[in-house]
């Protein structure tokens, strides 16, 4: 996989990650706001109906005061942690996580005489699996069902609801709400599982697409950037209102008496040299192969001085080559340098460029700088 894709892959996730991390932190609060609505609702209907078989004060505070207390509680601590900035992300991904099944089990637990309540188990198992991992998912649906367990077998809030094992409606909903809930921990699985094979596909396109991109303006046989890659960099250019460009033009100086006396596969090896030295020499791979034995360079927010000494250092290492392989024909080159400005379109630019190349091709292995008024060889 391309490297670059993969690290935009992990930035995007990071993204989306902390974006979902404040919505399930809202949903928390959420939850437990609506909780103390209801838990006001319910407490009014059953001191009017005369369901409330204790004092109100003890009934406040055992299922109302407490439970909403702990519950802000958690969510302050919560707040805390995302806001923290020494606590990863990964970590606050567990902590809100798991902080919404604690809630859940002080909800159910104040309240277990509504046996449909274990549901609510089922909430942050669902806004975990969100997340696309596994081991999150199943350690908080694992505690999902350890604090139910706990919840029914271990604690006891209401004096007058009966033990699970003295009531068979309660022993035999207990037993389906386990069930459930481990259906929910598989499908949470099972939706990670395609949400990742989906992404994979993505990804695996994207790449395609990114090579398929990089192909089309890639030159084949000398590796370098091609005409087209050439012509969009030239419409950028001309958009652009802020930074100054240089254009070079470089012609192989007789690289056709060079073909037809060795052949063109000595011809393809040369370009192919020059190819790599244009590479090596460019700033940002702004090299460019504009068609047979000519080629571009571009330099942007650079001084002239700059420019012709690179040249000069593509010449000195075409040098260098022709003494390493002993070639019986020296390879040389001539360049062409023109600088853009408002005033002229980037077709101008192109043909100013060429003009120079070619008065450098007079004297051949030179360089010469366009100039309106006057030519400079330098």
């Amino acid at each position: 996989m391309n490297k670059n894709l993969t690290i935009s892959k992990e930035i995007n996730y990071k993204k989306i990650n902390k974006k979902w991390l404040k919505l399930h932190f809202k949903a928390t609060v959420s939850l437990v706001i609506i909780t103390f609505i209801l838990e006001c609702i319910i407490g009014l209907i059953l001191y009017k109906t005369g369901h409330i078989n204790t004092t109100i004060p003890k009934y406040l505070l055992k299922f109302l005061i407490l439970p909403t207390f702990i519950n802000f509680l958690l969510v302050i601590i919560e707040y805390n942690c995302i806001k923290s900035r020494t606590i990863s992300l990964l970590s606050k991904m567990y902590i809100v996580s798991l902080i919404l099944v604690l809630n859940c089990f002080i909800i159910f637990t104040v309240h277990s005489v509504f046996s449909s309540l274990f549901y609510v188990f089922a909430v942050p198992i669902l806004l975990t699996s969100i997340y696309g991992s596994y081991t999150l998912s199943v350690i908080t649906g694992s505690s999902a069902v350890i604090m139910l367990i706990t919840s029914e077998v271990c604690i006891q809030w209401d004096a007058d609801n009966l033990n699970i094992f003295q009531d068979g409606i309660r022993l035999s909903n207990f037993i389906i709400s386990i069930v459930v809930l481990i259906f929910f921990i598989a499908v949470s699985m099972i939706i990670i599982y395609f949400e990742k094979e989906k992404q994979k596909i993505a990804i695996e396109k994207e790449v395609e697409k990114n090579n398929l991109q990089k192909r089309l303006h890639l030159d084949e046989l000398t590796g370098i950037s091609n005409r087209i890659a050439l012509n969009n960099f030239l419409e950028e250019i001309q958009k652009d209102t802020e930074n100054s460009y240089i254009f070079v033009m470089i012609d192989i100086d007789n690289f056709k008496i060079l073909n037809d006396t060795y052949g063109h596969l000595e011809g393809d090896k040369c370009l192919v040299e020059f190819g790599r030295i244009l590479h090596n020499n460019s700033p940002h791979d702004r090299a460019f192969r504009y068609g047979g034995d000519e080629f571009a360079l571009i330099f942007k927010n650079t001084l002239i001085d700059n420019v012709v000494l690179i040249c000069d250092n593509i010449r000195s290492d075409l040098k260098l080559l022709n003494n390493r392989i002993n070639s019986i024909m020296p390879v040389t080159a001539s360049f062409g340098i023109s600088e853009y400005n408002r005033t002229i379109s980037t077709s101008q630019l192109i043909m100013n460029a060429d003009k120079a190349m070619y008065k450098a091709k007079i004297v051949k292995d030179s360089l010469h700088i366009f100039n309106l008024q006057e030519s400079l060889h330098v």
